[in-house]
Order: structure tokens, then sequence, then C-alpha cells
């Protein structure tokens, strides 16, 4: 059988220029499975699913869905969720979290102003306290864009949790998936594949 992955590594393709270009990043705790288009099919309200897409539409903002590495038993929705704005601009990235009850406090964002690097929005909507936060390296692990993510992905996400790292999480698309498992550092930016 083979793989997107298996098949890029045969044919000696090149990685750079894969990566994911979004600029600042809204993650959003949500375990339990996705599907493939992740912010409308898990279980994370479509409607807000929706929402959100059509607030961060040409603003630079890209929204993901996070959980972190090990089973994902069809739990439900968690009481309180992570929430992360990150953006990665050379010479000024951030990474600003928060918790949550209501992801519909997202709703609530200057999209527009979180694309340009400007995280005040985020911090008022959620009540964050800007402090700095551990990188995040977010995996990605969706094996339902592509189950070359979930087959090496998974196993990748769990052992950097094993090892240590505190902000390991299963992401739900990063891109450049047939040079899986792929990984996004957060707030540089640095990707890897």
């Amino acid at each position: 059988m083979s793989t997107c992955t298996s098949a890029s590594r045969h044919l000696d393709e090149p990685m750079a220029g894969t990566a994911a270009t979004a600029r600042t990043w809204l993650l959003i705790e949500q375990p339990g499975p996705w599907g493939a288009k992740a912010l409308t099919s898990s279980h994370l309200d479509p409607t807000l699913g929706r929402a959100l897409e059509a607030a961060a539409q040409g603003t630079g903002v890209r929204i993901a869905l996070i959980r972190r590495p090990g089973r994902h038993a069809d739990c439900g929705t968690p009481a309180e969720r992570h929430i992360y704005a990150a953006h990665t601009a050379p010479g000024n990235p951030w990474l600003h979290g928060a918790m949550a009850r209501d992801p519909e406090l997202l709703l609530g964002l200057d999209f527009a102003a979180l694309g340009k690097g400007d995280p005040q929005s985020f911090d008022e909507a959620l009540r964050a306290r800007p402090h700095k936060e551990e990188p995040l390296a977010l995996v990605c692990t969706n094996g339902k864009r592509d189950r070359c993510c979930a087959l090496l992905g998974r196993p990748l996400a769990a052992e950097l949790a094993a090892s240590g790292v505190n902000g390991a999480w299963e992401v739900t698309h990063l891109g450049g998936h047939r040079f899986s498992p792929t990984v996004l550092v957060l707030p540089n930016g640095y990707a890897y594949g």
C-alpha cells in the first residue's frame, strides 16, 4: 500500500515552499474526532464553526482545532477549553493563551487586527492576562484529511508529550501532508516535515 508520504519520499520531492502561509493562528481545543473540515465536522458547534470561518476569511488568521495527544474517545464537549492566538511575523512573534467556557466569545474578536499582529481583542474577549506562553508544538494528526497524518503524526505527538514537551498538541490540519508527520512550532512559525 503506497501512501502520499512514501510516494513523496520515493520521488525525492522538495519540502521547501509547502508549509502553511498563515501569519496568525487561532487555536481552539476540541477533543474527540475531527472530520476533514474540522470546524464544521467535530464536536464544535457547526454553526459556530461556519461563523468563525466567515469571520476569519481574508484577515490572515487561520483557525485550527487542537487536542492533547493520546486516545480520542468520542468524549463530547469540554467544560473549559484552551484557546491560543499566535502571530508569527519575524521580529514580532507572540503567543497568547486563555481558558474559555464558551467558544462563542471568539466571535467577538477583531480578526482583521489579529491578522495584522494586534492581540488586544483576544485579550479583552477572553479576559486573558498577557503573559509569556511556552512554545507550542502542533503535530498534524487529522486522518480524515490524509491518513498519513494520523498514521505518522499521532505517534510523533505522543512521543513529544511523553518526552515532557508541555506545549505538544495534535492539530487538525497544517498542509504539506505528503511530508507527514508535519509540525508547526508557535509562535516563531517554524514548520517541519
